[in-house]
Protein backbone atom coordinates (compact mmCIF):
# COMPACT_ATOMS: atom_id res chain seq x y z
CA UNK A 1 0.00 0.00 0.00
CA UNK A 2 1.38 3.44 -0.90
CA UNK A 3 2.21 5.88 1.87
CA UNK A 4 -0.14 8.70 2.81
CA UNK A 5 2.36 11.22 1.41
CA UNK A 6 2.59 9.39 -1.92
CA UNK A 7 -1.18 9.07 -2.21
CA UNK A 8 -1.57 12.77 -1.41
CA UNK A 9 0.93 13.57 -4.16
CA UNK A 10 -0.93 11.42 -6.68
CA UNK A 11 -4.26 12.98 -5.73
CA UNK A 12 -2.84 16.48 -6.19
CA UNK A 13 -1.39 15.56 -9.59
CA UNK A 14 -4.13 13.38 -11.11
CA UNK A 15 -7.44 13.79 -9.26
CA UNK A 16 -9.69 15.72 -11.63
CA UNK A 17 -12.68 15.32 -13.93
CA UNK A 18 -11.99 16.03 -17.60
CA UNK A 19 -14.48 17.88 -19.82
CA UNK A 20 -15.95 14.65 -21.20
CA UNK A 21 -16.51 13.30 -17.70
CA UNK A 22 -18.13 16.54 -16.54
CA UNK A 23 -20.61 16.55 -19.43
CA UNK A 24 -21.33 12.84 -18.93
CA UNK A 25 -21.88 13.30 -15.19
CA UNK A 26 -24.23 16.23 -15.78
CA UNK A 27 -26.32 14.10 -18.14
CA UNK A 28 -26.31 11.19 -15.67
CA UNK A 29 -27.27 13.41 -12.73
CA UNK A 30 -30.10 15.21 -14.56
CA UNK A 31 -31.53 12.00 -16.04
CA UNK A 32 -31.38 10.18 -12.69
CA UNK A 33 -32.88 13.14 -10.83
CA UNK A 34 -35.78 13.30 -13.29
CA UNK A 35 -36.45 9.58 -12.80
CA UNK A 36 -36.44 9.73 -8.98
CA UNK A 37 -38.27 13.08 -8.74
CA UNK A 38 -40.97 12.11 -11.25
CA UNK A 39 -43.20 10.75 -8.50
CA UNK A 40 -43.18 13.16 -5.55
CA UNK A 41 -45.57 11.01 -3.52
CA UNK A 42 -48.53 13.39 -3.86
CA UNK A 43 -51.97 12.36 -5.10
CA UNK A 44 -52.38 15.59 -7.08
CA UNK A 45 -49.72 17.37 -9.12
CA UNK A 46 -48.60 20.85 -8.11
CA UNK A 47 -45.64 22.69 -9.64
CA UNK A 48 -44.41 24.24 -6.39
CA UNK A 49 -44.02 21.04 -4.34
CA UNK A 50 -42.77 19.13 -7.40
CA UNK A 51 -39.99 21.65 -8.09
CA UNK A 52 -39.04 21.62 -4.39
CA UNK A 53 -38.88 17.82 -4.50
CA UNK A 54 -36.84 17.95 -7.73
CA UNK A 55 -34.25 20.26 -6.14
CA UNK A 56 -33.98 18.04 -3.05
CA UNK A 57 -33.52 14.93 -5.21
CA UNK A 58 -30.97 16.78 -7.37
CA UNK A 59 -28.88 17.56 -4.29
CA UNK A 60 -29.00 13.93 -3.09
CA UNK A 61 -28.17 12.48 -6.51
CA UNK A 62 -25.33 14.96 -7.15
CA UNK A 63 -23.80 14.37 -3.71
CA UNK A 64 -24.01 10.57 -4.00
CA UNK A 65 -22.59 10.35 -7.52
CA UNK A 66 -19.81 12.84 -6.75
CA UNK A 67 -18.75 11.02 -3.56
CA UNK A 68 -18.89 7.60 -5.24
CA UNK A 69 -16.67 8.50 -8.18
CA UNK A 70 -14.24 10.58 -6.11
CA UNK A 71 -13.70 7.51 -3.91
CA UNK A 72 -13.17 5.32 -6.96
CA UNK A 73 -10.70 7.79 -8.45
CA UNK A 74 -8.70 7.95 -5.22
CA UNK A 75 -8.78 4.14 -4.92
CA UNK A 76 -7.46 3.85 -8.48
CA UNK A 77 -4.61 6.30 -7.77
CA UNK A 78 -3.64 4.27 -4.70
CA UNK A 79 -3.13 1.26 -6.99
CA UNK A 80 -1.31 3.25 -9.67
CA UNK A 81 -4.20 3.89 -12.09
CA UNK A 82 -6.39 6.73 -13.24
CA UNK A 83 -10.16 6.18 -13.31
CA UNK A 84 -12.51 7.88 -15.77
CA UNK A 85 -16.30 7.86 -15.64
CA UNK A 86 -17.96 6.42 -18.75
CA UNK A 87 -21.61 7.15 -19.41
CA UNK A 88 -23.79 4.20 -20.44
CA UNK A 89 -26.29 5.66 -22.90
CA UNK A 90 -28.24 2.41 -23.23
CA UNK A 91 -28.66 2.20 -19.46
CA UNK A 92 -29.80 5.82 -19.26
CA UNK A 93 -32.35 5.14 -22.02
CA UNK A 94 -33.68 2.01 -20.30
CA UNK A 95 -34.04 3.83 -16.97
CA UNK A 96 -35.88 6.77 -18.58
CA UNK A 97 -38.27 4.53 -20.51
CA UNK A 98 -39.06 2.38 -17.44
CA UNK A 99 -39.53 5.49 -15.33
CA UNK A 100 -41.87 7.04 -17.90
CA UNK A 101 -43.93 3.87 -18.36
CA UNK A 102 -44.33 3.37 -14.59
CA UNK A 103 -44.81 7.09 -13.83
CA UNK A 104 -41.73 7.01 -11.62
CA UNK A 105 -42.90 4.03 -9.55
CA UNK A 106 -39.93 1.95 -10.77
CA UNK A 107 -36.73 4.02 -10.58
CA UNK A 108 -33.48 2.58 -11.95
CA UNK A 109 -29.89 3.80 -11.81
CA UNK A 110 -27.95 2.58 -14.85
CA UNK A 111 -25.64 5.49 -15.56
CA UNK A 112 -22.34 3.70 -16.22
CA UNK A 113 -19.07 3.13 -14.38
CA UNK A 114 -15.35 3.85 -14.37
CA UNK A 115 -12.64 2.70 -16.76
CA UNK A 116 -9.11 2.49 -15.38
CA UNK A 117 -5.79 3.15 -17.11
CA UNK A 118 -2.53 2.26 -15.41
CA UNK A 119 0.11 4.94 -14.88
CA UNK A 120 3.43 3.44 -16.01
CA UNK A 121 5.73 5.25 -13.60
CA UNK A 122 3.50 4.50 -10.63
CA UNK A 123 3.22 0.80 -11.49
CA UNK A 124 6.97 0.20 -11.78
CA UNK A 125 8.09 -2.37 -9.26
CA UNK A 126 4.55 -3.58 -8.61
CA UNK A 127 3.88 -7.32 -8.63
CA UNK A 128 2.86 -8.33 -12.18
CA UNK A 129 3.67 -4.92 -13.60
CA UNK A 130 1.03 -3.70 -16.03
CA UNK A 131 -2.74 -3.66 -16.08
CA UNK A 132 -4.30 -5.93 -13.45
CA UNK A 133 -7.91 -7.10 -13.65
CA UNK A 134 -7.89 -7.68 -9.89
CA UNK A 135 -6.83 -4.08 -9.22
CA UNK A 136 -9.51 -2.94 -11.65
CA UNK A 137 -12.09 -5.01 -9.76
CA UNK A 138 -10.89 -3.51 -6.47
CA UNK A 139 -11.55 0.01 -7.78
CA UNK A 140 -15.04 -1.01 -8.93
CA UNK A 141 -15.80 -2.62 -5.57
CA UNK A 142 -14.99 0.67 -3.84
CA UNK A 143 -17.88 2.25 -5.74
CA UNK A 144 -20.29 -0.27 -4.22
CA UNK A 145 -18.66 0.18 -0.81
CA UNK A 146 -19.23 3.93 -1.15
CA UNK A 147 -22.94 3.32 -1.76
CA UNK A 148 -23.11 1.10 1.34
CA UNK A 149 -21.44 3.74 3.53
CA UNK A 150 -23.70 6.49 2.20
CA UNK A 151 -26.78 4.28 2.68
CA UNK A 152 -25.80 3.74 6.33
CA UNK A 153 -25.18 7.47 6.80
CA UNK A 154 -28.62 8.35 5.46
CA UNK A 155 -30.21 5.50 7.45
CA UNK A 156 -28.77 7.02 10.66
CA UNK A 157 -30.06 10.48 9.68
CA UNK A 158 -33.47 9.01 8.88
CA UNK A 159 -33.56 7.16 12.20
CA UNK A 160 -33.09 10.37 14.19
CA UNK A 161 -35.02 12.85 12.00
CA UNK A 162 -37.62 10.85 10.02
CA UNK A 163 -37.27 13.28 7.10
CA UNK A 164 -38.56 11.92 3.77
CA UNK A 165 -35.50 13.19 1.90
CA UNK A 166 -33.22 10.88 3.92
CA UNK A 167 -35.50 7.91 3.13
CA UNK A 168 -35.19 8.75 -0.55
CA UNK A 169 -31.39 9.08 -0.24
CA UNK A 170 -31.22 5.71 1.53
CA UNK A 171 -33.29 4.02 -1.18
CA UNK A 172 -31.30 5.72 -3.94
CA UNK A 173 -27.96 4.44 -2.64
CA UNK A 174 -29.28 0.92 -2.19
CA UNK A 175 -30.76 0.87 -5.69
CA UNK A 176 -27.58 2.31 -7.17
CA UNK A 177 -25.37 -0.17 -5.30
CA UNK A 178 -27.45 -3.21 -6.24
CA UNK A 179 -27.90 -2.30 -9.91
CA UNK A 180 -24.23 -1.37 -10.37
CA UNK A 181 -23.41 -5.02 -9.60
CA UNK A 182 -25.28 -6.28 -12.65
CA UNK A 183 -22.67 -7.86 -14.98
CA UNK A 184 -23.51 -5.53 -17.88
CA UNK A 185 -21.08 -3.51 -20.03
CA UNK A 186 -19.86 -0.25 -18.41
CA UNK A 187 -21.21 -1.19 -14.97
CA UNK A 188 -19.03 -2.00 -11.96
CA UNK A 189 -20.43 -5.52 -11.79
CA UNK A 190 -18.79 -6.68 -15.01
CA UNK A 191 -15.40 -5.28 -13.96
CA UNK A 192 -15.62 -7.11 -10.63
CA UNK A 193 -16.83 -10.32 -12.28
CA UNK A 194 -13.86 -10.45 -14.66
CA UNK A 195 -11.41 -9.44 -11.94
CA UNK A 196 -12.42 -12.04 -9.38
CA UNK A 197 -15.41 -14.38 -9.30
CA UNK A 198 -15.09 -14.85 -5.53
CA UNK A 199 -15.02 -11.09 -4.92
CA UNK A 200 -18.06 -10.68 -7.14
CA UNK A 201 -20.16 -13.23 -5.25
CA UNK A 202 -19.02 -11.85 -1.89
CA UNK A 203 -19.88 -8.23 -2.72
CA UNK A 204 -23.26 -9.25 -4.19
CA UNK A 205 -24.16 -11.14 -1.01
CA UNK A 206 -22.82 -8.28 1.12
CA UNK A 207 -24.80 -5.63 -0.79
CA UNK A 208 -28.00 -7.64 -0.51
CA UNK A 209 -27.41 -8.23 3.21
CA UNK A 210 -26.90 -4.52 3.88
CA UNK A 211 -30.00 -3.75 1.79
CA UNK A 212 -32.18 -6.06 3.89
CA UNK A 213 -30.79 -4.72 7.18
CA UNK A 214 -31.21 -1.06 6.25
CA UNK A 215 -34.58 -1.37 4.53
CA UNK A 216 -35.96 -3.09 7.62
CA UNK A 217 -35.86 0.41 9.18
CA UNK A 218 -35.34 -1.28 12.56
CA UNK A 219 -32.88 -0.41 15.31
CA UNK A 220 -31.29 -3.86 15.31
CA UNK A 221 -30.95 -3.78 11.53
CA UNK A 222 -29.18 -0.42 11.62
CA UNK A 223 -26.88 -1.47 14.47
CA UNK A 224 -25.93 -4.71 12.70
CA UNK A 225 -25.25 -2.80 9.47
CA UNK A 226 -22.94 -0.38 11.29
CA UNK A 227 -21.08 -3.23 13.00
CA UNK A 228 -20.66 -5.13 9.72
CA UNK A 229 -19.44 -1.96 8.02
CA UNK A 230 -16.85 -1.44 10.76
CA UNK A 231 -15.64 -5.05 10.50
CA UNK A 232 -15.47 -4.81 6.71
CA UNK A 233 -13.50 -1.56 6.81
CA UNK A 234 -11.04 -3.05 9.31
CA UNK A 235 -10.51 -6.17 7.19
CA UNK A 236 -10.04 -4.05 4.07
CA UNK A 237 -7.45 -1.96 5.88
CA UNK A 238 -5.57 -5.04 7.07
CA UNK A 239 -5.53 -6.58 3.60
CA UNK A 240 -4.31 -3.31 2.05
CA UNK A 241 -1.59 -2.96 4.68
CA UNK A 242 -0.16 -6.35 3.73
CA UNK A 243 0.39 -5.38 0.09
Amino acid sequence: MVSVEELRSRVAEYLRFNKQEVSSLIIAILATTLIFAFDDGRTTFSWGPWIGNFIAVLIIVTFTIFVKYIIQKISALREGYTAEFKLWWVGIGIALIVGLITSGKVALVLIGGVATTFISRHRLGEFRYGFSYEDNASVSIMGVVANIHLAILFAVLLYFTHYRIFALALNFNIIMGVLSLLPFPQLDGLQIFWGSRSWYYMIVVGMLLFSVLLLSKSTIGLVLAIILMGVGDFMKYMVSSEK
